[in-house]
């Protein structure tokens, strides 16, 4: 029966896919690689050979359209729970950010925003190659704080969320970033 071959195929494109669409890693290039060149051609593959041997399934009474419906439902709704999770810990609430690149390729920026009062506030801004981008509780507080990891460099915010001035993230630690947040004290041209 090839509905546990159409379910793995589908969740193994989906992981994929989902590693591209909702990366905290600037350097996706070897994930595109994996999606493009080993994921999609193997998910191709095994849709098309379990087509077939669906619709022999089904004409030979084994299964019915119904059955193969539930299952195709069933992958559907595994695939939309695993991104809701996995988009809730890469993209928090009241925060976002947005990679960009130097012409080079070799300089990467990442540029945090939070919402403060109903009104979207440019946060801290971090400068390096590659930068991988995590959102822990670094004090325990309850609200979510930056991480941004790369080539053995560190650079960390805490969220304040208290804030009474304009300063919304504090600079704990950084080992080699070039950062920006000029409500903190920190400038880079």
């Amino acid at each position: 029966m090839p509905f546990p071959l159409v379910i793995l195929a589908a969740l193994i494109f989906y992981v994929a896919h989902a590693l591209v669409s909702a990366s905290t890693d600037s350097d996706g290039t070897a994930t595109y690689f994996v999606v493009i060149f080993i994921g999609f051609p193997a998910f191709i593959a095994l849709c098309f050979w379990s087509s077939f041997a669906t619709a022999s399934a089904v004409r030979r009474g084994r299964t019915s359209i119904k059955r193969v419906g539930v299952f195709l439902g069933v992958v559907m709704l595994l695939s939309l729970s695993v991104a809701a999770v996995r988009w809730s810990f890469l993209h928090p609430k009241r925060m976002s950010y947005a990679f960009s690149y130097g012409q080079s390729g070799s300089w990467h920026e990442v540029q945090f925003r939070s919402i403060e009062g109903g009104k979207t506030v440019e946060g801290p801004w971090v400068g390096g190659y590659p930068l991988r981008v995590s959102f822990p509780d670094l004090n325990s507080d309850g609200h979510r704080d930056i991480r941004v990891r790369g080539s053995g460099r560190l650079t960390e915010y805490e969220y304040l969320p208290d804030s009474d001035g304009p300063s919304h993230w504090h600079l704990v630690r950084n080992e080699g970033f070039k950062v920006s947040y000029p409500p903190d004290g920190h400038y880079f041209p």
